[in-house]
């Protein structure tokens, strides 16, 4: 019992809650594919993006970006402005409001909105005279500057304007001859400026088709040549020009709905499904040609249109430069993967990074991908990029659909598994991505799903240690359909000598086959006995079966299903199983969306005994990865845990800004972790972004004999001159050492002089470190390297 008690305790004592002071520690890579607002400000161009914040500076055509990791409250943000405070106003996906110093880069917080349960994003912001006026899911909201506290403060909550529709959503707003308009979901509502409560309905006059809007769902206001402009979506005339009480429908060519309306000179510019486009004298042109949607347009001192825009279907967004009728536009993209919703990292030995995911925008539309990092430099394989490319292996795109799992051969090469697309093979030149093959349904290898015989799920793929390539294939239906497919090593080297592959099929602990022919075997890996482990994640699958769950054959280290063994595993969490990963003890962690269970492998499967696991940031868990320091990283829906290498410590919890835990991570859904071995370095991929995170988990080198460290515990406080010494047997004479908290946070790095004269227990500001448990990293030149742990009491 005591001894429970002392493990307890020292999981509470040291299981911190990381937040945005530790940001320096964080750095999240811009993804930009829709620029939702520019703003120019001198020689620098602001875009509010999917990704965050980003100046773009005009001279050198530059950019400059800012996420969560820079203090932003969420990397998407969905509206802006200028204040005429020096600050730009950002509305927030995630209904937070921040205002962002231009001088200082200096982030403050506006939690009001998100305070509210009812509101989720900001749609809209405008500034009138200082006054900033909020679209909200409610309604309108109107902030002034409170100078005592250095921020703004809501004033007023105008949450009736269309009394058949109250609360309903607010997306435009304009300020126009002393009244506030707003463009909402059901019409557009007029208030009164000069009336001392907008709050109650009589205050607002309603506009509907009724009075000849030509639709009700309102886009974007905006004044030009004294006169109220309304776009709307979802109508035959997407654009109206306000007359007395009453609306002229104007027709956009190929009409569709309107995202943005802004004045610049003499023109009024509009965007839409298609580009960018002007009104002028009553008549609408294009500007040049761009198959992707028009979200904002901007003005350089030379007159130079810049637009934002979205992906949509084969086009890229981004920011673009209108070159004149004959270029074109010209697009300019900040380093980083084209695409945030990360599904798998791949680390090399060399450090460089693989990602694979999707882009999440527009709704319901999925534009896969695969990207490369070589720590200066992202090369991209998209969609819209990889036409040539695959044309002499497919008649169709891989990135089509979203990129799930990734794996290399002992070749090198790169294997890439596609939701709804196969299977891609790959090689990389150092520049270059190529394609060695591509299989799917169509190629007779794998095989569709019951509803499209063509389209071929894998969400998972294993390299297993002789070599062969193992392959997930999801939902796999058809005349001799089997949903474990195996790429043999020798097929690998020689295609036209070995061209055959295996296959197998999960089977009862009797041998016989399990009858249910939609079987969702999606999730695989491998223990220390060369068993492999098999997973359903049935909690989302539309064909999902519970015969599978969780099972284990052992192969007896041959292809051939003659002398197969198959095991089931029962009394998990939940029947949905998300990830597997074996650590360096040779204990299996599996993944539920209901928790984990852990199983201390043997060489007999039968033996095999599991022990639940309850995570501290939530029991949805979606990846599993075991780091070089054998602590363990759970990735759930909301957040990320950092168990010990002693399976009891809880070093370290991460969540997004909302969560118990805030640190920058870019998302509250953890899909994906690897890492640097030699750095320590974890990247870290969610629904919402890809970030990388200083750990001073790498991997230790061959050389090292101890660090010996005392006093532990070490005391410190003002009038104290004690310090923590040290003596490395084993180390060579320029040994250095970084001090870390147990949540990952670089403390101290003590260059080989300050070693030996050892540690005061100040941070690198120079002040007195708090009580608790610090990590200690010793590395020398030769590759030695040692981690020690010293507990401090701060007195």
């Amino acid at each position: 019992m005591m001894r429970l008690y002392s493990l307890l305790l020292i999981a509470c004592l040291i299981l911190p809650a990381s937040g945005f002071g530790a940001a320096a520690d964080w750095e999240v890579f811009f993804s930009l594919h829709t620029v939702r607002s520019l703003i120019r400000v001198g020689p620098d161009l602001w875009g509010a993006s999917n990704g965050g914040l980003f100046r773009f500076h005009l001279p050198d055509k530059t950019f400059q970006t800012f996420t969560n990791a820079e203090g932003l409250s969420s990397n998407d943000i969905r509206a802006m402005t200028l204040d005429g405070r020096g600050n730009l106003v950002l509305g927030m996906g995630n209904a937070y409001v921040d205002m962002f110093n231009l001088t200082t880069h200096q982030v403050t917080h506006i939690p009001d909105f998100r305070s509210n349960s009812q509101i989720f994003q900001i749609y809209a912001l405008y500034n009138d005279q200082g006054t900033i006026y909020a679209g909200t899911d409610l309604g309108v909201s109107r902030l002034t500057f409170n100078a005592g506290i250095g921020r703004y403060l809501i004033q007023g909550n105008f949450n009736h304007l269309i009394p058949e529709h109250p609360e309903v959503p607010v997306k435009a707003i304009s300020v126009f001859d002393g009244d506030l308009w707003a463009g909402t979901s059901e019409g557009l509502a007029r208030g009164d400026l000069s009336s001392s409560y907008l709050e109650s309905p009589e205050a607002w006059t309603n506009f509907t088709t009724a009075n000849g809007l030509s639709g009700n769902d309102i886009s974007a206001l905006e004044i030009f040549h004294d006169t109220l402009y309304i776009a709307v979506t979802g109508a035959p005339f997407s654009l109206n020009k306000m007359s007395g009480s009453s609306f002229i429908n104007l027709q956009v060519p190929n009409d569709a709905g309107i995202s943005f309306l802004k004045v610049h000179a003499d023109t009024l510019v509009l965007g839409r499904i298609g580009g960018i486009y002007w009104l002028e004298n009553g008549a609408i042109s294009i500007y040049g040609t761009v198959q992707a949607t028009g979200l904002a347009a901007e003005f350089d001192e030379d007159g130079s249109m810049w637009g934002g825009f979205q992906t949509e279907w084969n086009y890229h967004g981004g920011l673009a430069q209108y070159m004149g009728s004959s270029e074109g536009w010209t697009f300019y993209r900040p380093e980083g993967p084209r695409f945030e919703q990360i599904s798998d990292i791949l680390v090399e030995n060399d450090g460089s990074v693989w990602v694979t995911g999707r882009q999440v925008a527009p709704e319901n539309f999925n534009n896969g991908g695969l990207a490369h990092y070589d720590g200066r430099h992202w090369v991209n394989l998209t969609r819209p990029d990889d036409i040539p490319l695959f044309n002499p292996v497919s008649s169709d795109s891989l990135f089509w659909d979203e990129g799930k799992s990734l794996t290399k051969d002992l070749d090198g090469n790169l294997w890439l598994g596609v939701y709804g697309r196969g299977v891609g093979w790959f090689r990389w030149t150092g520049d270059t991505i190529l394609a060695n093959g591509y299989y799917g349904a169509a190629s007779g290898r794998l095989w569709g799903i019951d509803i499209s015989a063509n389209y071929c799920v894998v969400q998972s793929l294993l390299t297993d240690t002789q070599g062969n390539i193992w392959i997930c294939n999801s939902f796999a239906t058809g005349a001799g359909a089997q949903p474990i497919a195996i790429v043999p090593a020798d097929f690998i080297q020689d295609t036209a000598a070995f061209p055959n592959w295996a296959y197998l099929t999960p089977k009862y602990s009797s041998g016989s086959t399990i009858e249910d022919g939609n079987l969702c075997v999606d999730r695989i890996s491998q223990d220390s006995f060369g068993n492999k482990w098999f997973g359903a994640y049935n909690n989302a699958a539309p064909l999902n079966n519970d015969h599978l769950t969780l099972r284990v054959l052992d192969d007896n280290g041959t292809l051939s299903e003659s002398d197969d063994h198959w095991y089931a595993l029962t009394n998990l969490p939940s029947d949905s199983v998300s990830a597997m990963a074996l650590d360096r003890d040779g204990i299996m962690w599996v993944g539920t969306s209901a928790g984990v269970r852990y199983y201390y492998t043997t060489a007999n499967p039968q033996l095999l005994i599991g022990y639940n696991l309850v995570i501290p940031v939530s029991q949805n868990v979606r990846t599993i990865v075991v780091d070089p320091q054998n602590n363990k990283w759970f990735g759930t829906t909301d957040g990320l845990s950092v168990l010990g290498a002693d399976d009891y410590t809880w070093l370290a919890n991460y969540t997004t800004i909302d969560g118990d835990f805030p640190s920058p991570l870019p998302g509250s859904v953890v899909n994906a972790i690897d890492f640097d071995p030699s750095s320590g370095d974890a990247y870290i991929g969610t629904d919402k972004g890809l970030v990388r995170l200083k750990t001073p988990y790498q991997a230790t080198g061959p050389n090292v004999v101890s660090v010996n460290l005392w006093p532990n515990p070490f005391i410190v406080g003002e009038g104290l001159t004690g310090r923590l010494n040290f003596d490395m047997m084993g180390m060579t004479g320029d040994t250095k050492i970084k001090i870390f908290t147990t949540s990952g946070l670089l403390v101290r790095q003590l260059s080989t002089t300050d070693v030996g004269y050892g540690w005061d227990g100040r941070n690198g500001s120079g002040d007195l470190v708090a009580s608790g448990v610090y990590l200690l990293l010793a590395y020398s030149s030769n590759g030695s390297a040692h981690t020690g742990k010293v507990a401090v009491v701060h007195q």
